[in-house]
């Protein structure tokens, strides 16, 4: 089988990292960095991948309702197959397991050079899944 066909569907994943705290760790190599259970937002729903054409599903990243970055998954240097395909090489998959991608469009607001405040509001968006949509708490 290709790893494609073990995709079972799309959905959105926020993952919220506190880059100046990531940095401090990743000087001393400690830390979750990206692998962390925790500062994650999934959903709003799970579309079966014969549902959709995620290669061309624009998404789009809002803060505060102005956008931070848009994209295609066609521009990602990575399909999702291939991705699935290098974590299977270190790590056992089971059915359920939830892989993110990576920052799709012009990047996070560290590449940005901006950050995220206590009452900003989060929107990520994928035409044909939805909107996630989260308010920073400090």
């Amino acid at each position: 089988m290709f790893a494609a066909e073990y995709i079972a569907g799309y959905t959105i994943f926020n993952d919220f990292s506190a880059r100046d705290i990531q940095g401090e760790e990743m000087n001393g190599r400690l830390g979750p960095a990206k692998g962390k259970d925790f500062a994650n937002g999934l959903g709003p729903y799970l579309v079966p991948a014969a549902d959709i054409d995620v290669l061309e599903a624009p998404m789009t990243a809002r803060v505060d309702g102005e956008v931070w970055s848009d994209g295609t998954v066609d521009e990602m240097y990575h399909t999702f197959a291939d991705i699935v395909e290098h974590v299977s090489q270190s790590e056992t998959l089971f059915p359920g397991d939830v892989i993110g991608s990576g920052t799709v469009g012009e990047g996070c607001g560290l590449e940005l050079g901006r950050w995220l405040e206590d009452g900003d509001t989060v929107a990520l968006e994928i035409e044909g899944i939805g909107v996630l949509e989260h308010t920073v708490v400090a």
